[in-house]
């Protein structure tokens, strides 16, 4: 980390740490001198009272006489810092001992050292020194033989010890430490006190020269600097108060060119608004209108399939029925991104096996692979990831149809890739490959590579713009390799499921055990238009249901009544006539029936105010046109289901 020094500290600590460091070197070298002292004084009287008792116990010892050693313990005694004097023999045996009582063991620690641990700081010195019994030297004058020879050496007949305390040498050394201390903290605290006044006067004016430029850089264009300095500070000061003057200047004259141009912005904002709102209502009333009859048609179209008509007219039929699902998935893809931008998409994530998700899709994609000749492959998983399984679903079955719409030779491969804690979902394919300068162009809307005329058979270009918001949605990340004429590779990076958690049972969101159990049930129709209501109520019929249909929900209540009839399921538009709502027709219904009777919205208005509403009110909500298959579906999902209305698609 850096440490940002200001004027003031940089002359403070230039001011002060010289003169700090040699206070502190000063004071340690005259307490260590010191103390070096105090110890050596020490030992070094003790070491002369030891000494000096020694020739003066002689004839004590020689002779036995333990009063004369008792006297001259007990006065060495009286010295400063002696705590225990005795004298012993030549074999170490204690003749006199005054002070402490302790006995001297084997190996007593002498000149200066002490007993003890030697890494512990001595409470005592213990001093010692020998007794010597001098030789007379009986000379024999006619003897020269005598006076040639060396005198014989002093003969040790005892020892003396002598044990100082280091107390009051302990004390010396802490009043001198603290001396020490208290100097060196004067020493500093004049330091400080003089390189504040150093800084006062150096900083000062640099200090408040720079708080006047921090204040014009906060705005305060008014700020100027009092020229109390001298040379090039007082040249600094001037020029800072003419650039702030300048600075002031520019702002007034900018501030009214903001002015006129923010008029001007308010206005074109205004208008681009009524534009755009303009525009939403034309799109909003467009798609709806645009999916009314498309809705009638699609059921009309439905009808028709089930019932006896000649060979052509079925081919007719038929080209009609795709006409239709191509507009049909147009309309879905527009309402899927819709759905997205807005926001509505809440993901329920579990953790579920990749598996049999996959396998789902090569069994759906499987004739469409056949009817091109082209191999669809799968490598079998066995790992449990932790995602929206409906969302992950809807992304690979796009990635899965968008590789067989762009490969006419070879095959599709599908399999997974475990990477640490993800899982690679990846979709090979030998199609005609992504230049690297479009990879990231085929997420956008309606591009294609490939298709310059828009052929329908090779898609819309919506696949992957779905792809990409739900990977955004989910957080997971898409990965995209490829090669102009060999083919590409798409891998959706998935997070493992944490380890022991079990994967929960998946179901195709559009699918249902037994869709013949709406047989015979009463369903009230509740639309506004003519042409729907008719559709309805022949293809529900044509599934052996019972069908009410009204235009508003008090006519439904009617109707119901004038037949004694309960309906099982209602199914409403949403905007009906005179301001009733799908929502106000169905809460009618179930108030007069006094149960929560299942209920489906259908609406053309794709609006983000829709999808809210719809999520806000927990209402199962399909968008027209709906397809018959998904219709029924829908039917009896709602009413074999209990609880919260169950997920048809994302």
């Amino acid at each position: 980390m850096t440490i940002r020094w200001g004027i003031r500290a940089r002359v403070l600590a230039l001011a002060l740490l010289p003169v700090s460091l040699v206070a502190v070197l000063l004071a340690l070298y005259f307490v260590i001198t010191r103390l070096d002292d105090l110890e050596q004084a020490l030992v070094d009287r003790g070491s002369a009272i030891a000494r000096q008792l020694a020739p003066a116990t002689e004839f004590g010892v020689f002779s036995d006489n333990r009063d004369v050693l008792e006297r001259l313990a007990n006065a060495a005694l009286q010295e400063a810092d002696v705590v225990r004097v005795a004298i012993t023999d030549a074999d170490g045996g204690i003749l006199v001992q005054a002070g402490k009582t302790i006995p001297f063991g084997e190996g007593a620690v002498i000149d200066g050292r002490s007993e003890g641990d030697d890494d512990a700081e001595p409470a005592t010195l213990l001093f010692a020194a020998p007794i010597l019994q001098a030789q007379t030297l009986l000379v024999d004058e006619f003897a020269v033989e005598t006076y040639a020879s060396a005198p014989p050496a002093p003969r040790v007949v005892g020892n003396v010890y002598v044990e100082m305390s280091r107390a009051a040498l302990m004390e010396q050394k802490r009043r001198l430490l603290r001396s020490g201390v208290a100097i060196t903290v004067l020493v500093m605290l004049g330091s400080v006190l003089l390189a504040l006044r150093m800084g006062l006067d150096i900083s000062r004016p640099i200090l408040a020269l720079a708080g006047a430029v921090q204040r014009i850089g906060r705005g305060d264009l008014a700020t100027r600097v009092p020229g109390r300095s001298s040379g090039e500070l007082l040249t600094l000061e001037q020029g800072v108060n003419e650039m702030a003057a300048a600075l002031k200047a520019s702002r007034e004259d900018l501030e009214e060119r903001v002015a006129r141009a923010t008029a001007e912005l308010v206005q074109k904002r205004a208008e681009a608004e009524l534009a755009s709102r303009t525009k939403t209502r034309f799109l909003a009333a467009a798609s709806h209108d645009l999916r009314q009859p498309m809705h009638a048609l699609g059921l009309f179209v439905s009808v028709l399939k089930q019932r006896e008509m000649p060979g052509e007219t079925v081919q007719l039929v038929s080209l009609i029925e795709q006409s239709v699902e191509s507009l049909q998935r147009l309309l879905d893809a527009l309402l899927d991104i819709s759905k997205l931008d807005a926001g509505v998409v809440t993901p329920a994530r579990s953790a579920f096996a990749v598996g049999p998700l996959l396998e789902r899709l090569c069994a759906e994609h499987a004739r469409q692979a056949a009817d091109k000749r082209l191999r669809l492959k799968l490598r079998p998983s066995s790992h449990v990831v932790y995602s929206d399984p409906t969302l992950v679903e809807r992304i690979v079955r796009n990635l899965v149809s968008n590789a067989l719409r762009y490969t006419e030779h070879g095959g599709v491969l599908l399999g997974c890739r475990r990477r640490g804690a993800e899982l690679h979902v990846e979709v090979w394919d030998t199609g005609i490959g992504i230049p690297v300068s479009h990879v990231e162009q085929v997420f956008e809307e309606f591009y294609q590579v490939g298709n310059p005329e828009r052929d329908r058979k090779r898609g819309l270009g919506l696949g992957l713009a779905i792809v990409k918001r739900l990977a955004q949605l989910l957080g997971h990340e898409i990965r995209v390799s490829s090669r102009v004429g060999h083919g590409s590779v798409f891998r959706v990076v998935l997070p493992l499921a944490p380890g022991g958690q079990q994967a929960c049972e998946q179901t195709a969101g559009d699918e249902i055990e037994d869709e013949d159990d709406i047989a015979g049930k009463v369903i009230a129709v509740i639309d506004d238009d003519a042409s729907v209501r008719h559709a309805m109520q022949t293809l529900l019929e044509e599934w052996g249901c019972r069908a009410v249909v009204a235009e508003s929900g008090a006519e439904a209540a009617a109707l119901l009544e004038a037949a004694a009839l309960a309906p099982d399921v209602i199914v409403a538009d949403y905007r009906l006539r005179e301001g009733e709502t799908g929502i106000d027709a169905i809460r009618m219904l179930r108030q007069r029936g006094g149960r929560e009777i299942p209920a489906i919205i259908i609406t053309g208005d794709t609006g983000v105010e829709r999808h809210y509403d719809a999520a806000a009110r927990a209402f199962m909500q399909l968008y027209k046109p709906v397809p018959p298959a998904k219709l029924r579906s829908a039917l009896a999902l709602v009413l074999v289901k209990d609880g919260p209305v169950p997920r048809l698609a994302f």
